[in-house]
């Protein structure tokens, strides 16, 4: 159980720092954005988790701009980005790891399913 955990984490720390860099130079942050009154529920919602993911990175920027640290907020946003980045997929692995070991306890097939044989 260890080795499947400690695998996990390697696993999200090194497949966060490509989706990061990505994340961080390709798509920018949308802050202070806004929606318009008529978004749909969709845009809401997508609004709102990236509020909910991204709320360490808001809250470092405040904090940054209190303290006079605006030098700091380019690294500071990167590095709270691909500590969240790291969470969502040590979240999503570790999930998929309970998911597979509930299934095989009740005796369901985790692998790919068996064809029948046609030719009888």
């Amino acid at each position: 159980m260890m080795t499947g955990m400690r695998r996990s984490i390697v696993f999200a720390l090194a497949l966060a720092v490509p989706i990061e860099l990505l994340n961080f130079f390709v798509f920018p942050y949308p802050i202070d954005v806004g929606l318009p009154d008529d978004a749909s529920w969709l845009q809401r919602l997508v609004g709102a988790q990236w509020i909910v993911l991204h709320w360490p990175g808001l809250r470092l920027l405040e904090w940054l701009g209190a303290v006079g640290g605006q030098r700091l907020a380019i690294p500071g946003l990167f590095a709270s980005g691909y500590i969240d980045t790291v969470m969502v997929i040590l979240a999503s692995a570790l999930f998929v790891m309970w998911l597979r070991r509930l299934a095989s306890k009740h005796g369901m097939a985790t692998g790919p399913a068996e064809s029948p044989d046609l030719r009888d």
